[in-house]
């Protein structure tokens, strides 16, 4: 089909419902090299197979990968385009040759296929309970290894930066891929500069900053943080002038303390993703607690509860979401906010000179998270 002004008139015309996708926008495609017209032999050139798809080319590690130039041209979409209720712009978190991507692109067409149906045969409309199912419950996918995968579409991620969106989804692609290789993943938790610089420096996958980190590089244990000897955000913010300037290619995040009655908490997320943190983990978390203290934080509004919401708040922002949870009813609430990856807490840190005595071995706690 001719890449001219008249490519889809016959589309239009006919008034199908169409799905475009932004491909290969990043290039210009000659044959053999010394075709190349001499104006572009300046520009970036780069010789392929085409059976490997050239939009293949603008992924992490790629000749072309510019998420900037991305950006640039989803904005000049988004500016020229005339949207309406039958005329929409969409932004996904995914590279266009992702299977999350495919299924975006089908569940959009399967929406504006459905809609114009329900124009012309309204007898054919879904029962509204089917339809609520379909726009609020994230599709899963069983793999060949019976795990399960939950793929999300934009409308989860409302209030997100497509740079942030990106950037979330190739650190999940990329422990994926250690996953199936059967690498451990590996998280850190850093108190200060040089212990982040080290901890990258040795491959760790995942820096977190804590408040507790401050504690113990104080010489105090890490339930210090969970005490009221300081503001556990203040001090998160504070520690992250150390450490982000240091790290330079491990994703770090944000140990957040979701039960802040002082802040407000879309606007405090908002802050940290400026300042340049990659995502978001529940700590200090009120899971550390049991008993009556415990319950009455359920009953006066300070419960885990809370810190599910700002795990949802952080996911809908597109910022990468590894909560605590504590027993299956909370791995379940967190899932269903939208968290990224599950850590199963196995209780306080151990050994060393300021670690706990009492704690579960490590066969202990496969069985308690299996």
């Amino acid at each position: 089909m001719a890449c001219d002004s008249s490519r889809f008139d016959a589309i239009i015309e006919k008034k199908i419902p169409l799905v475009l996708s932004v491909g290969a926008l990043d290039m210009v495609n000659f044959g053999p090299k010394d075709t190349i017209p001499s104006e572009f032999e300046n520009r970036l050139i780069h010789e392929h197979n085409e059976q490997k798809g050239i939009s293949a080319l603008d992924a992490p590690g790629k000749p072309f990968y510019d998420p900037d130039t991305t950006f640039a041209l989803l904005n000049e979409l988004r500016r020229l385009i005339q949207t309406n209720e039958k005329r929409q712009v969409k932004i996904f978190p995914f590279h266009i040759n992702d299977p999350e991507f495919a299924n975006a692109l089908v569940d959009a067409f399967l929406e504006i296929n459905m809609k114009s149906s329900n124009v012309n045969s309204p007898q054919k409309t879904l029962p509204c309970e089917c339809k609520q199912e379909l726009s609020h419950e994230p599709r899963t996918k069983a793999n060949s290894s019976g795990i399960s995968t939950i793929f999300y579409t934009p409308s989860d991620f409302p209030n997100a930066r497509p740079e942030t969106l990106e950037k979330s989804q190739a650190i999940l692609r990329q422990l994926r891929d250690q996953i199936s290789q059967g690498v451990p993943i590996i998280g850190a938790g850093a108190g200060t500069g040089i212990s982040a610089k080290f901890e990258e420096a040795g491959g760790v996958d995942l820096i977190v900053v804590y408040n507790s980190g401050r504690f113990r590089m104080a010489g105090r244990g890490s339930l210090a943080g969970l005490l009221p000897f300081a503001d556990a955000n203040a001090v998160v913010l504070e520690m992250a002038n150390e450490v982000l300037p240091v790290v330079k290619n491990i994703p770090v995040l944000a140990g957040v303390c979701g039960t802040d009655p002082f802040r407000r908490m879309e606007y405090f997320l908002k802050q940290l993703e400026t300042i340049g943190f990659s995502g978001v983990q529940n700590f200090p978390t009120v899971g550390l607690f049991d008993g009556n203290f415990r319950q009455n934080l359920e009953e006066t509004g300070m419960g885990y509860g809370v810190e599910v919401k700002m795990i949802a708040k952080a996911h809908e922002m597109g910022l990468l979401t590894t909560p605590y949870a504590f027993n299956k009813d909370e791995a379940v609430e967190m899932t269903k906010a939208g968290a990224d990856i599950i850590v199963a807490h196995m209780g306080l840190t151990t050994s060393g000179a300021i670690g706990a005595k009492t704690s579960l071995s490590l066969d202990e706690s496969v069985i308690r998270v299996v």
